[in-house]
């Protein structure tokens, strides 16, 4: 029997300002609109926190573009009450290009800990720049001990940037630690290594070529091979230097493949690991227009012989072809986080029905070492248009191309074998920012604007009128079938809900039938808060934008209530300076879009 738990923000349905005070013992309480299996009412009560032992120690940095104070900043969770630390205020604010590095520390076993380890980002000389001069643009390397602020950031190589690479493709090879591991930037072709001192030369990738990933090495989640293709059009293996290199074999007829297109943004894309010898990668032939590829599985080099790699077909000898060349933006590109899945027997992955051809299927596909098969449902020209819904759950996935969904096992090579539960009673889903769960527990939008939590086994369910789930945080502890590229694909610790009557709060993932964290008012001018992608731990920080377009960064810790804080002096608005072409100045916007937590913060 379907189960309902309603959080009902009276202080909205009453019309209160969301941050005014109260005018009624009732102004901020929260109600139950709905009852459980015995038709019994249920008391919805908030928490004071939501325990956890997961790391909160270690600094979170954000960018602020405010006028008075840009530059990169380190907040300290473990002291909430201390102010946030400048520790670079010469960052291109026009576009700083950084990454987090989450690096896998073995705990024993297959047992892991993922957290970010240090971040790499670019520094000038000046911000804003010196008139008449050309800032020299270096890389440099943070860690996230908080001793770190004792001392300085180190630069990583000789280089100069021309420019800052917003939005351009970068590959981290994560090695057994911080220091071991690599950055490669595609419009450089170049490998910067975090161990490289301020002297050093980066290494540049063999001359036209393009780099499609790098392979785990044997037992680890750390970087063990890089798979290229060089200039010629073969696949090659190369060590972790770039010294030596291997052909990749075909395994069905041993000749070295070749003939691919390279040094394109179309020549190739790493898709996810099998395991830490398999990876699947999407491979273009240079005779090939438009840039389709197909996928490939990819078996690393080993002491038993070199790599090699399979065309993967389904029973019909069909290959699945993604198309590159215009990013998948047009629909067809491998897919993105909020579609895939994989453990340490097969790859899964939903494509929902198209807007061009509203004849196409959505359709799931499960992916092994050996081919792939699909399963295809029927759409209408309406379901074009939703975003498909797939979270793992219950060993199985739950799966929603339109906005009825069901439970679905593909456990084998024949799809018309694969168990599916129709979810008759559940609230419509019609998109979700949380692509995992936690306690058979899933997240998702409903048509009507509310913040839903589902049980798939009892059919409970809370939910949050007039509301957004905004991100969550994830269990630290991870096996080996999850690798770096797939954190946000982790067992859920807590899910942020953007509440009616702009509050902020948040639920056990596992749970979240126990009550809501209340962890604080958002400002009355909230137009959206969100995180910047996955993370680990009770302490986050998240973006804000007001009704103006301003932005600020907020601090919170999930275990304890009332704990938001506005840790920015003010929220960053556009402004601008000159740059000079001569003696003429060039006006240069300085957007508040930046102004934002690094991933994994």
């Amino acid at each position: 029997m379907n189960r309902w738990i309603g959080f009902t923000i009276s202080a909205l349905l009453i019309g209160l300002p969301a941050c005014g005070g109260s005018s009624g013992d009732d102004a901020n309480s929260l109600t139950n609109n709905g009852n459980n299996a015995n038709n019994t009412p249920i008391e919805v009560t908030e928490r004071d926190g939501i325990p956890s032992d997961d790391f909160a120690d270690l600094l979170h940095y954000y960018f602020s573009t405010q006028e008075d104070g840009p530059g990169l900043y380190a907040y300290r969770p473990a002291n909430p009450d201390d102010a946030p630390v400048l520790v670079d205020g010469n960052v291109p604010m026009t576009g700083p290009f950084s990454i987090t590095m989450p690096i896998a520390e073995n705990e024993g076993g297959s047992s892991f800990h993922l957290r970010p380890k240090g971040i790499f980002y670019q520094s000038a000389d000046a911000f804003p720049p010196v008139q008449g001069e050309l800032p020299a643009v270096k890389g440099y390397l943070l860690t996230t001990d908080p001793s770190q602020l004792d001392g300085e950031p180190q630069q990583i190589s000789n280089f100069d940037y021309p420019g800052t690479f917003q939005g351009t493709g970068a590959y981290v090879a994560h090695g057994a630690d911080l220091f071991t591991s690599s950055l490669w930037i595609s419009v450089l072709n170049t490998r910067f290594d975090m161990d490289m001192t301020a002297d050093e030369a980066p290494l540049e990738l063999p001359e036209d070529g393009a780099l499609i990933g790098t392979m785990l090495g044997d037992g680890t989640n750390s970087h063990d091979h890089w798979l290229y293709i060089d200039e010629d059009g073969s696949l090659k293996f190369y060590d972790t230097e770039f010294m030596t290199s291997s052909p990749v074999n075909d395994e069905d007829s041993g000749m070295p493949i070749v003939n691919l297109q390279k040094a394109s943004i179309s020549a190739g894309a790493f898709v996810s690991h099998l395991d830490t010898q398999t990876a699947l990668v999407v491979l273009v032939d240079a005779d090939t227009e438009g840039g389709l590829g197909k996928l490939y599985r990819v078996n690393r080099p080993t002491a038993a012989g070199d790599g090699v790699a399979k065309l993967l077909t389904n029973a019909e000898g069909e290959p699945i072809e993604f198309s590159l060349a215009t990013g998948g933006i047009l629909g067809g590109g491998p897919p993105g986080e909020a579609n895939r899945w994989n453990d340490s027997e097969a790859f899964y992955f939903v494509e929902g029905a198209s807007i061009l051809d509203s004849e196409r299927p959505a359709r799931l596909v499960r992916v092994t070492h050996d081919g792939w098969s699909a399963l295809e449902i029927g759409s209408d020209i309406l379901t074009a248009f939703l975003p498909s819904v797939f979270v793992r759950v219950d060993g199985g996935f739950y799966w929603a191309p339109g906005l009825k969904g069901e439970l679905i096992y593909p456990n084998n090579d024949d799809p018309s074998s694969w168990e599916r539960r129709p979810l008759e009673d559940m609230p419509q889903s019609n998109e979700t920012r949380i692509y995992s769960s936690a306690g058979d527990w899933i997240y998702y939008q409903d048509p009507d604007d509310a913040a839903i939590a589902y049980n798939v086994t009892s059919g409970d369910v809370v939910s949050f009128p007039e509301s957004t789930w905004v991100g969550a945080s994830f269990i630290s502890n991870i096996g080996d079938e999850v690798t770096a590229e797939l954190i946000s694909r982790m067992e859920l610790a807590t899910v942020l809900v953007h509440l009616s009557g702009n509050r902020l709060g948040a639920v056990e993932a596992a749970n979240p039938q126990d009550g809501v964290v209340i962890l604080g008012d958002l400002p009355a001018t909230t137009e959206e808060v969100a995180v910047n992608g996955p993370a680990i731990g009770p302490a986050r920080l998240l973006r804000v934008e007001h009704e103006d377009g301003g932005m600020e960064v907020i601090a919170i810790d999930t275990r304890e209530a009332g704990s938001l804080r506005r840790i920015m002096e003010a929220p960053a608005v556009e402004w601008s300076y000159d740059n000079f072409i001569g003696e003429t100045p060039i006006p240069i916007d300085v957007s508040p879009g930046w102004t934002a937590p690094l991933k994994m913060f």
